[in-house]
C-alpha cells in the first residue's frame, strides 16, 4: 500500500501527468513537443524504478509470511491437523471446515509397557446401585511382594472442588474406602449410592503387609507403596434408551489418512463417546477410537488398514468403517457404515 501511495505521488508531481493533461497543447509548438517527449521518457523511467522496487519489497514480505506460517505450523500440537488433499474419486477438495483441534486423531496402539494392566469398569447402573467389574492381572509385584487390592469411591464432583485435573491426582484416604477385594473377586455392587450422582471408583493395589479392611479404613500408610491405580466413573441413574443414530457419515482420503465426519448425536441422560471401528472380512469390528464429546464429529484414521498399529496393513485397500454413539450406560445408538478405498 505504501508503494502505491509513493507511486501516485511521483506521478502527480511528474511532468508525465502534466503531459497527459495538456496533450492538446503539445502539437502547437514543436520545441515544446520535444521537451514533452524528453520529459515523458524520464517519467517512464521513474515509474519503472518505482514499480520494480515495490515488486521486490512485496516478494520479501511474502517470503517472510511463508516463513512465519511454517514456524507457526511447526509449533502446533502434533495431535492437531488441517486436511487438504484429493478425495477418493480424484476431485480437488478444499481444506476441511472442521477446526483442527476438534478432529479426534486415532491414538497409537498400546505399547504394552505398563507393569500392571489391571482394570476396573462399570456394568449395570441403576437408581439403586452401581455394579463394578474388574480384572486383577498381577497378585505380586516384580520383587515378589504381595499386592492387596482395595476399592475406593470418590464423588466425582469433589474432583473439581479439590482442583485435581485428573482422577489420578486424587488423594484417597480411609474416608473413601469402599471394599476390600478378596482373591477370587471379580466385581462388587455399590448399593450405597444417591440417585442421580456421579461417582469415581478406584481399584488400588498396595504392596506390603496389610491388615485387611480395618487397615484400609484408617487410610494408606506412607510405607505402603501404591503399585496400581485404576479408575472408572459411574452414574446412579436407570437408563435403557440409546443415543440418537449416526447420520450423514462421510469419508475423505487425505494425505494424512482417512477423515470421517458425521452429524452430532445426543442422549436423553448422559452421552459417553463416539465409537469408530474398522470391520474385517469376517464381520468383526476393531475399535479404533472416538471423541468423548458430542461435538467431536470428526475422526482421522492415520493408520488405515493397520488394525493393531504395528505398521503392517491387516485389511485393505477397501475398508469398511462403522461409527456409533454410546451413552454412559453403554446403550449404543443405531450405527452407520461407509466403505472407503485407499488409492
Amino acid at each position: 500500500m505504501a508503494c502505491v501511495a509513493l507511486f501516485l505521488i511521483h506521478v502527480e508531481e511528474s511532468v508525465f501527468f502534466q503531459m497527459l493533461r495538456h496533450l492538446d497543447e503539445v502539437t502547437v509548438n514543436s520545441d515544446m513537443q520535444l521537451n514533452w517527449t524528453k520529459n515523458a521518457i524520464w517519467a517512464l523511467l521513474l515509474i519503472t524504478v518505482i514499480v520494480t522496487s515495490c515488486t521486490s519489497g512485496s516478494n520479501d514480505s511474502t517470503g517472510d509470511a511463508v516463513d512465519d506460517a511454517a514456524e507457526s505450523t511447526a509449533s502446533q500440537d502434533p495431535t492437531t491437523t488441517t486436511v487438504s488433499a484429493d478425495d477418493t474419486v480424484g476431485n480437488d477438495t478444499a481444506a476441511d471446515d472442521t477446526p483442527a483441534d476438534e478432529i479426534v486423531i486415532r491414538p497409537e496402539a498400546n505399547s504394552g509397557n505398563d507393569d500392571n494392566n489391571s482394570w476396573i469398569g462399570t456394568d449395570q447402573m441403576t437408581d439403586d446401585g452401581i455394579q463394578l467389574v474388574w480384572d486383577i492381572a498381577d497378585q505380586t509385584t516384580s520383587t515378589g511382594d504381595p499386592i492387596a487390592y482395595r476399592v475406593y469411591r470418590l464423588p466425582t464432583e469433589r474432583l473439581n472442588q479439590e482442583g485435581w485435573t485428573s482422577p489420578e491426582q486424587a488423594v484417597l484416604t480411609g474416608d473413601e474406602f469402599l471394599y476390600d477385594v478378596q482373591p477370587d473377586d471379580t466385581g462388587f455392587t455399590d448399593e450405597t449410592v444417591e440417585t442421580g450422582e456421579f461417582y469415581t471408583y478406584y481399584l488400588v493395589g498396595l504392596a506390603g503387609p496389610t491388615e485387611g479392611a480395618a487397615d484400609a479404613a484408617e487410610g494408606t500408610a506412607d510405607s505402603v507403596a501404591v503399585v496400581a491405580k485404576r479408575w472408572t466413573t459411574g452414574l446412579a441413574v436407570t437408563d435403557t434408551e440409546p443415543p440418537s443414530p449416526i447420520t450423514d457419515l462421510a469419508a475423505e482420503v487425505t494425505e494424512d489418512g482417512v477423515l470421517l465426519t458425521w452429524q452430532p448425536s445426543s442422549d436423553n441422560v448422559e452421552f459417553a463417546s463416539y465409537s469408530v471401528s474398522a470391520v474385517t472380512a469376517d464381520g468383526q469390528a476393531t475399535y479404533l477410537g472416538g471423541g468423548a464429546d458430542p461435538s467431536q464429529v470428526s475422526f482421522l484414521d492415520n493408520q488405515p488398514g493397520d488394525l493393531d498399529g504395528d505398521g503392517t496393513a491387516d485389511i485393505g485397500p477397501t475398508i469398511d468403517y462403522l461409527v456409533e454413539a454410546v451413552d454412559f450406560h453403554n446403550n449404543r445408538g443405531q450405527s452407520a457404515t461407509i466403505t472407503v478405498t485407499i488409492p
